[in-house]
This record gives structure tokens, C-alpha cells and sequence, in this order.
């Protein structure tokens, strides 16, 4: 008979376990599921059964699929139900010649979800898989409780991309040849979708024929669901997250632009963006230390959110004349741009901006102005998330823009106004409003006094 001071210990044991939550398990279980969505047979990966939140994992665009977080399963297991799965058409899942476009991938997690969670859960989404996670958090009707967006790729217009990558590749030293090896992402936003230019149908009626997706993408998952990404239009979707939302980003992403992660960080209703130096597009790869400390930080604690700036007055006028590199912040009545060259303009307010012969990046400003907001005239502007309200937001002659997370606002019948030789106006993910409307702006826009925008 076992003496009673034998059983002290056990019961001990078992007290603690009881009191600290939950048995579970940290070992990581493969199964295979039938999903309705595609019609496929997907793998699932489960670490951490018992623990009362759960963490959807959703991986980019490869052969690798859901392995690409093999390593980190059992750490998150300690505190999560961690479920990571193949996408269908991905990794060991089923790969039929299908439409893998983000609204299919959004039922498809909405069937994940209920699948797998009972109660709380965060959605966390790489590269491809981060566009994924925000369509799935501005359109599905059960909402994550965190979202953790790293490195979301095909955000802006797929001209902005291509011109991205044509630009890493000569600053990186490298000659651009469409021959070459090149990402995924920049194979379907700069090369093939060219490839395209003239085609007898449009691309949206090529990814919804299994006849055309065969013929001219070989029914690869891989450059379906990449040209169905940057065929998708997020400007009506971004405003819908209202989740809580961490954006991680390698600050020399190759694939998706860091600026992608500066319009989220300021578009989203609550987000705050970390950048993970030399974290390249895959920093659970590059950096994973950093990126693990930085997930830990995503998961455990509410985003820092950073108030736009207030729209104080001032009487200040910056002036830029054969100038390099000048650099303006805070509240100016105007600002008068001649012959500057990598002018900056971050975290202004103003009435008036006017840029001539000039090239200017503009980051996180706001013009309210009176007759016109932006003047342009023989310039090059690059802004991200900047508003713009005046009776017309903009006049420009001969210039080239390109505006992400934009908001125009007109007092007039007006957005941009053209005079003179014609300019070409590059929007992604921006909105127009005038008193007849509203406008999205997600695409070239050529502009002359005969054709206004």
C-alpha cells in the first residue's frame, strides 16, 4: 500500500498543471483535410491543442508552403493553438487548375477558421499571405482578434511594382533582363503581365477560364494566384480592418516595397508598422532572431497608434532653388519648389505645395488649400498616404506622378486639372471625391486641359 506521503508529490504536479491552464502539446501533428472552397485536399499543421487562443499562420507563394514556419510551431505552441496549413495549390495540398484569387482564398480561411478556432484567434499572413490575412480581415464576417501582416505583397498597382523592381535591380547593381530569374511577383507585375499588353481578352477573363489559365499560365497555382493578387483592387478593402494590426517588414524588401508597409501603417485604422533591418522579404529566414522577437512583441502587445498631425496655422513659406536633398516638416502657409532635386516633404501640413522642374517625395502630409492644393509643372512626385483638399486638389503640366494612399478632395466638378502638354498620373489604392461623388484611383491616369480627371 503506497504510503500517503508518496502520492504528495504527484498530486503536487498535477495541482500545478491544473492551476497553470490546460494540458497541450507542443509536438507538431500533420492530417489532411477535405475543403469545400476549391475542392481540395489540404495539409494541416497543429502544434499547442488546448491552449485557448489560436494563431492561423498563412504562408506565401511556393513549394514550400506551411513549412516555412516548421521551425517556430513549437515555440508558439507554448502559448498558442498554432494552426498552419498549405494553401490549396500549394506545398502538399491538392493543386487543381482553378481560380486562386484573394476573395477564393478569403472563403477558403473563413472555412479554415471555423474549422480550427473555438474563441479568440490571430491571423498572421506572409508576403502572399499577408494580402490574403487583409482581405480575409476586411471582408469575412468573424473577425481576427490581431492581425500580423509581414511583408504583404501586390498592395499597389502593378505598374508601381514593376517600376520597383526595375529600380532594385539597377541600385543593387544587377542588369535587368525579363529573361532572368526573377521573383514570382515580379514575373506576373512587370514581365508577364506585358507579355499581355494587347491580348485579345482581358487578364480578368483569362484568370476565370481554366481553358486560358492552362494555355498561357500552364495552370501553375503559383502564377494564378500571383496574377490574381495584382489584379486585386485593395482601396475600398483597406479602410474596412478595423482589427488591431502589426506590420512587420524587412526595411530591404526586394519583393514587396517597404512603402507598401508606410501607406498600410497610416491607412489601416489601427496599425503600427516595425521594420526589420536587412530582413529582405523572408526575415523569418534573413533575420530570425530579430523576427522572432519582433512577432513575440506583435502577439503579447496592442499596436502603438500614431495621431496624424493636428492642422495648426503659420505664416512659414519654404522655399527650395537649385537645391538638392531638401528636406521640409511641419505647418507652412505655402511651400515653393524651383529646380529642387530629391526634395522630401514627410509629416507636412500646408495650404499650398508648388513644384517646378523638380523631383519630390511626399510621405504622410496633408494641403488643405483654397483655388488649388498642388501645383506641378515639369516635376516628378512620389507620395504615399497624402491628402489633398482644395477647390482643385490638383493642376499639373508635363509631370508624371505617382500616389499611393492618396485622398484627393475637391471643392470643384475637378480632381486634377491639366494645362499645357500632358501629364501621367500613376494612382494606387487612392479615392477621389468631388460633390457629385466618390472615385476610386488605382490606375494611369493621362491628364490635358481637354481631358481632365
Amino acid at each position: 500500500m503506497m504510503h500517503s506521503g508518496a502520492l504528495f508529490f504527484p498530486l503536487l504536479w498535477l495541482g500545478l498543471v491544473f492551476a497553470a491552464g490546460p494540458l497541450y502539446s507542443a509536438e507538431v501533428v500533420e492530417s489532411f483535410a477535405s475543403e469545400p472552397v476549391f475542392g481540395t485536399k489540404v495539409r494541416l499543421l497543429e502544434a499547442g491543442q488546448g491552449q485557448t487562443t489560436t494563431l492561423l499562420l498563412v504562408h506565401g507563394v511556393g513549394d514550400e508552403g506551411a513549412e516555412i514556419w516548421r521551425g517556430l510551431l513549437p515555440e508558439l505552441a507554448r502559448s498558442y493553438h498554432v494552426v498552419a496549413c498549405d494553401l490549396p495549390g500549394f506545398g502538399k495540398s491538392d493543386k487543381p487548375n482553378v481560380l486562386y484569387s484573394p476573395e477564393n482564398f478569403s472563403k477558403f480561411l473563413t472555412w479554415l477558421v471555423k474549422r480550427t478556432t473555438s474563441g479568440r484567434f490571430i491571423l498572421v499572413g506572409h508576403s502572399l499571405g499577408g494580402a490574403l490575412a487583409l482581405h480575409y480581415a476586411a471582408t469575412a464576417a468573424v473577425k481576427p482578434d490581431k492581425l500580423i501582416l509581414i511583408d504583404a505583397a501586390g498592395i499597389l498597382h502593378r505598374a508601381v511594382l514593376t517600376k520597383f523592381f526595375l529600380h532594385f535591380k539597377i541600385t543593387d547593381g544587377q542588369a535587368y533582363a525579363p529573361s532572368a530569374s526573377l521573383s514570382w511577383l515580379e514575373r506576373l507585375a512587370g514581365t508577364m503581365v506585358e507579355k499581355f499588353q494587347g491580348f485579345p481578352v482581358s487578364l480578368d477573363l483569362l484568370l476565370n477560364s481554366a481553358f486560358l489559365r492552362d494555355k498561357f499560365l500552364g495552370a501553375d497555382p503559383n502564377k494564378i494566384a500571383g496574377l490574381a493578387l495584382v489584379q486585386t483592387n485593395f482601396t475600398l478593402l483597406i479602410p474596412q480592418v478595423a482589427t488591431p494590426t502589426f506590420l512587420l517588414w524587412g526595411e530591404d524588401d526586394e519583393v514587396a516595397p517597404l512603402r507598401t508597409g508606410r501607406l498600410l501603417a497610416m491607412r489601416l485604422p489601427q496599425a503600427q508598422l516595425e521594420l526589420l533591418p536587412a530582413g529582405g522579404h523572408v526575415p523569418m529566414q534573413r533575420q530570425p532572431v530579430a523576427f522572432r522577437q519582433a512577432l513575440w512583441r506583435a502577439l503579447q502587445t496592442p499596436p502603438v497608434i500614431i495621431p496624424p498631425g493636428s492642422a495648426a496655422e503659420s505664416d512659414r513659406v519654404g522655399r527650395c532653388t537649385d537645391q538638392e536633398d531638401a528636406h521640409f516638416s511641419g505647418h507652412y502657409r505655402r511651400i515653393e519648389l524651383l529646380r529642387c532635386q530629391s526634395a522630401r516633404i514627410v509629416d507636412v501640413t500646408t495650404h499650398e505645395l508648388s513644384a517646378i522642374d523638380s523631383h519630390v517625395t511626399i510621405e504622410r502630409s496633408v494641403i488643405n488649400g483654397n483655388a488649388v492644393g498642388l501645383h506641378a509643372v515639369r516635376s516628378y512626385l512620389l507620395a504615399t498616404a497624402l491628402d489633398i483638399s482644395a477647390d482643385l486638389p490638383i493642376l499639373t503640366e508635363q509631370s508624371s506622378f505617382d500616389f499611393a494612399g492618396v485622398t484627393l478632395k475637391a471643392r470643384g466638378k475637378q480632381l486634377v486639372g491639366g494645362a499645357g502638354n500632358p501629364s501621367r498620373l500613376l494612382f494606387s489604392v487612392s479615392l477621389g471625391q468631388t460633390p457629385a461623388g466618390q472615385q476610386v484611383l488605382h490606375d494611369v491616369f493621362p491628364v490635358t486641359a481637354k481631358r481632365p480627371l
